[in-house]
C-alpha cells in the first residue's frame, strides 16, 4: 500500500512544480502528511482530506495516529462505520490512544 501513498505525494509534487520554476520539495513524513489532510479537512475538503489521511495510513501502517486522524475525516463526513473501523485500528495500535479511546465511546452513545 505505499506505492498508493507515494503516488498522491508524486502527483502533488508534479502539480505543484507546473506551477513553479523553483524547485520544490515535499515533506512525506507522517506529520507533514497528516497536516495537509487537517488543513484539506479545516477548508472542507473532506473527500480529499480522507484521501490523504488514507494514504498517510498506507505509508504508515504501524502508527495509531494515522488511523486516529483518517477516522477523525470519516466521522466529520458522518461515515460512522469508516470513523469506528478506523478509530479500533487506531487502538489496536496503541491502546492508549485517548483521541480514538473518546470519539469511539462517543460514536457508540457511551
Amino acid at each position: 500500500m505505499r506505492v498508493a501513498a507515494l503516488t498522491l505525494l508524486t502527483a502533488i509534487l508534479a502539480m505543484t512544480s507546473c506551477k513553479k520554476s523553483t524547485p520544490v520539495v515535499v515533506d512525506t513524513t507522517e506529520a507533514a502528511v497528516n497536516s495537509l489532510g487537517y488543513e484539506l479537512l479545516a477548508a472542507g475538503r473532506v473527500d480529499q482530506a480522507i484521501a490523504v489521511f488514507r494514504a498517510n495510513a498506507a505509508a504508515y501502517p504501524r502508527s495509531a495516529n494515522a488511523y486516529d486522524s483518517l477516522g477523525d475525516a470519516y466521522k466529520t463526513k458522518a461515515d460512522r462505520g469508516a470513523a469506528i473501523q478506523s478509530y479500533e485500528k487506531a487502538l489496536a495500535l496503541d491502546p492508549s490512544q485517548r483521541s480514538a479511546s473518546d470519539a469511539l465511546r462517543a460514536l457508540r452513545g457511551r
